[in-house]
């Protein structure tokens, strides 16, 4: 008898340690990166903030795909990942980000800032190029969080990732800073103001169709602020959910024109 309980106790701590093996390798749920490729949800072609400053000491910027592999044509307008994954884990104790920012919410990080003609350019020690948000519309909060450069890259890994919260209260976020480039001669680079392609986070729990104007300028590396020697540039961009939800948005302005309808 107490040779049986030792073999089913031997068998259930065997059972136990192959069960908690497995929940450890199925426990790490992060999201997929923006990909090369474009419509496909989930995996939705990456979109560029191009920036640049030309000899007149102008910011320049344009949006588009922004680098060279055919294929990196994304379907537009941008669009919000539904929140169909409330599991997203966080990855901070493993030297990852914290994941969960994202749980039950729409996302998108098709969106990254680029240097266009990087090396024939720069601002001065002591300057940094900055980007703001100078006007949002929404039916909701629309959260940005800041992001790394993708899997795809040695530089700045989805690990890079610091999913630190950026823009809040309109504050403008550091995106180039020549003397953290000078610092940092080889990889890797930190994910803010080092000027290579970094998409951030777009994070919202209210679907709907979303505008960003913003100011991307040249200011004191430090305090931000504006370097009136050189020209900012504007830019404006939109996202919208996936195509379910953007129904389901749809029939509500419906349903709500026809009640204001019958008010009447």
């Amino acid at each position: 008898m107490n040779r049986m309980l030792s073999r089913r106790a031997a068998v259930a701590g065997a059972v136990c340690a192959t069960m908690c093996v497995c929940t450890q390798a199925q426990a790490s749920v992060i999201p997929p990166d923006p990909g090369m490729t474009g419509g496909v949800m989930g995996q939705m072609g990456m979109y560029h903030g191009m920036i640049s400053i030309n000899p007149a000491n102008e910011v320049v910027v344009h949006t588009g795909p922004g680098m060279a592999p055919a294929g990196n044509t994304p379907v537009l307008p941008l669009k919000f990942t539904p929140d169909t994954h409330p599991d997203y884990t966080d990855e901070s104790g493993v030297g990852g980000p914290d994941w969960t920012v994202l749980n039950g919410k729409h996302y998108n990080a098709q969106l990254g800032w680029l240097a266009e003609d990087a090396g024939t350019w720069t601002v001065p020690s002591g300057s940094a190029i900055w980007i703001q948000p100078i006007s949002v519309t929404g039916p909701g909060t629309l959260e940005v969080f800041e992001g790394g450069q993708g899997a795809a890259s040695p530089l700045l890994p989805m690990s890079a990732h610091t999913l630190a919260p950026i823009f809040v209260g309109g504050q403008a976020w550091k995106w180039f800073d020549p003397d953290v480039v000078a610092s940092n001669p080889a990889p890797p680079f930190p994910a803010s103001g080092s000027g290579i392609m970094v998409h951030n986070w777009y994070v919202t729990d209210t679907p709907g169709l979303y505008e960003i104007q913003y100011r991307v300028y040249v200011g004191d590396a430090t305090t931000g602020a504006l370097d009136p020697t050189y020209t900012p540039a504007e830019a404006t961009l939109s996202w919208v959910p996936e195509p379910a939800s953007l129904m389901i948005v749809s029939l509500s302005a419906l349903v709500l024109a026809h009640r204001r309808g019958r008010a009447r």
